[in-house]
């Protein structure tokens, strides 16, 4: 499937207090430009979501070169009214970047897109996330809103930077957990990158009250490049985390080092794009 600007799909929504969760997974690419950006947005009766923010995801590069990579871009909308939904996936030009450039979506490979209605939000979280005049690294996060679900699921919408020289400890969030044999599903979405060096990598994980999942491992993906280039893609990095006791949970989204990579480079998360946390409670494995 080649999608040169838009695939649009009529939904039938049976109410209007529910959300609609959206998802695209396939590949992207840019070519033939360098310094240059294309992102890929969902809309709804050709409107950008906004409640609580848009559904989006970008490739940026520095360079010119031509990379298909597999892409996941998700994410949940309210203030939909029931009845038909023309749901869109669209490909256009990303902020401060006007110039279009040459964007591919879904070549070689099967790409799916996800149209699901969801129960509505029934209460809030809290997070920790620094203020806007905190010196953490955090920039541009005035898109933040939580949507917690009659499943116990909490989605932190955001748009920010993080740059991690100066903020490793990227976002906590305090989780209720209600029962201590259920397993956290915990999931980032967004956009991620290091760049000035070569032969170098870093890691973004989850931990749970300050430390790493163990049952069954770790939750964390990694960008290792051997040169050194500027490249912004959509990244899903998800996993399940049991033997965490019922209560407050403290949920942490982080940046840090590789193994056999201790130097520290320059790393940035969710660039001019909005980016999510999904952490929901589920019931553990039947064996």
């Amino acid at each position: 499937m080649y999608v040169p600007s838009f695939q649009e799909c009529d939904f039938t929504k049976k109410r209007s207090d529910t959300y609609l969760r959206v998802v695209y997974m396939g590949n992207t690419r840019i070519t033939g430009c360098s310094s240059c950006c294309r992102r890929w947005y969902f809309t709804f009766n050709d409107v950008e979501c906004r409640a609580p923010a848009t559904i989006d995801g970008l490739v940026y590069q520095s360079t010119n070169i031509n990379i298909h990579r597999s892409s996941n871009i998700e994410g949940y909308c309210g203030g939909i009214a029931s009845g038909k939904v023309r749901v869109g996936f669209h490909v256009g030009n990303c902020k401060a970047y006007p110039k279009s450039a040459d964007a591919l979506t879904s070549w070689n490979a099967i790409s799916r897109i996800i149209i699901e209605e969801v129960e509505p939000p029934v209460n809030s979280c809290r997070t920790n996330l620094p203020r806007d005049n905190a010196p953490s690294g955090l920039k541009n996060h005035s898109n933040r809103n939580w949507l917690v679900t009659q499943k116990g699921m909490c989605s932190y919408a955001m748009e920010m930077s993080v740059n991690a020289k100066l903020c490793m400890n990227t976002f906590e969030c305090d989780f209720t957990k209600k029962r201590s044999d259920t397993y956290l599903r915990v999931v980032y979405m967004g956009n991620t990158r290091i760049t000035g060096c070569s032969s170098c990598c870093k890691r973004w994980y989850f931990t749970f009250n300050d430390v790493e999942c163990r049952a069954p491992a770790t939750i964390d993906g990694l960008v290792y490049q051997s040169t050194n280039i500027n490249i912004h893609r959509s990244a899903n990095i998800e996993g399940y985390c049991g033997g965490i006791a019922s209560g407050k949970v403290r949920v942490g989204f982080h940046v840090g080092n590789c193994k056999a990579y201790p130097k520290s480079v320059d790393a940035l998360t969710s660039w001019n794009a909005i980016s999510r946390i999904i952490i929901e409670e589920v019931e553990p494995p039947v064996l």
